[in-house]
């Protein structure tokens, strides 16, 4: 599966949701060697908080992501509002940074999706307004996820699978009312949600692991998700595999591997 640039297939889904925002992103990192043939490793986290109120995913370039989310969380207060930096000076910093790289950097692509919730505004007494953007080299100019649909970056049935099937579960669970009673309850049903459509509908190239966030103002989840199977003797826990949670700890992966970390696509 190829993702819009003509990169190797990658996915990640987001929403500002109602009661919480959420974003999901699987761990595949891919370097294509000098014939074409593709390198697959399941080594990378991909979502990151840039700040106490905000987390982002990126796609492509797996340097250019660091960069530019490094970058951000430099540039960016404790809780910004995300619809204001999206339309104040993110797109600008972040074309600089996207024109500044490697042309093979820049072939490979950029694509982030951010979800937040507002650091004061407030849909009713305690329920935070809740935001989501999507941007997309080179221009990287800001397109809204309303909250109550979801965005995918990728291409193919099962970005689009995983994006609808979001939709409809979050609009299930938000219809209980969970989250308000118990934060994050509804980003953990969303997480498992996950889970359970990858393993019940696997597809050649892309990996069932994967990451998943929300954010509330009374916390958060960051983490990737684990499962467990039937046993021989019952119930078995399936931990999910070790992965860098950093630029660091993801270029010295690379190194033992013998590759390139500026050659790897997201």
């Amino acid at each position: 599966m190829m993702s819009d640039d003509g990169g190797q297939m990658t996915w990640i889904v987001g929403s500002a949701g109602v009661w919480a925002p959420f974003i999901a992103g699987d761990i595949r990192v891919t370097w294509t060697r000098r014939n074409g043939t593709p390198i697959e490793h399941d080594c990378l986290q991909k979502i990151y908080p840039v700040s106490e109120n905000i987390l982002g995913g990126f796609a492509g370039s797996v340097s250019l992501g660091f960069r530019i989310l490094d970058a951000i969380a430099a540039q960016t207060d404790a809780k910004p509002s995300l619809r204001r930096i999206a339309h104040l000076w993110l797109p600008r910093l972040m074309r600089r940074s996207f024109n500044s790289a490697a042309p093979n950097e820049r072939a490979m692509g950029s694509h982030f999706i951010f979800v937040g919730y507002h650091p004061a505004l407030e849909l009713m007494p305690g329920l935070p307004q809740t935001q989501a953007f999507y941007f997309r080299s080179p221009r990287f100019e800001p397109r809204f996820i309303r909250s109550h649909k979801c965005l995918g970056i990728g291409s193919g049935n099962l970005v689009e699978t995983l994006r609808n099937s979001a939709e409809d579960a979050y609009a299930r669970f938000s219809q209980l009312r969970m989250n308000a009673r118990s934060p994050g309850l509804c980003g953990h049903l969303m997480a498992n949600h996950f889970r359970d459509l990858l393993r019940k509908q696997p597809a050649r190239g892309v990996s069932e692991w994967f990451v998943f966030g929300t954010v509330t103002p009374q916390g958060g989840l960051l983490r990737p998700l684990s499962y467990r199977t039937d046993g021989a003797e019952g119930p078995e826990l399936v931990e999910a595999p070790s992965i860098a949670k950093s630029r660091k700890e993801f270029e010295s992966f690379a190194k033992t591997l013998g590759l390139r970390a500026t050659a790897a696509c997201a």
